[in-house]
């Protein structure tokens, strides 16, 4: 069986890639402490920098498990 993972994938107007660790801030910043961004999935907004390390980090954990979490 072929091997699936998060591959990047890139156009002219967008990029699609992994997770990295330093991608925290701007996820906490821009939506994961956000009420009415995360209403609409699955986890309760982000406290501190801290919780979305840890999401970031389970996420590129699971990367080799066939989990697909971009990046846009």
């Amino acid at each position: 069986m072929k091997e699936i993972e998060t591959k990047r994938l890139e156009t002219k107007r967008l990029i699609l890639r992994k997770f990295e660790e330093s991608d925290y801030k701007g996820m906490f910043d821009n939506w994961a402490s956000d009420y009415e961004v995360t209403k609409y999935i699955r986890f309760t907004p982000h406290k501190d920098f801290e919780d979305t390390k840890k999401v970031i980090n389970r996420w590129i954990n699971k990367y080799d498990a066939s989990s697909f979490n971009w990046v846009v």
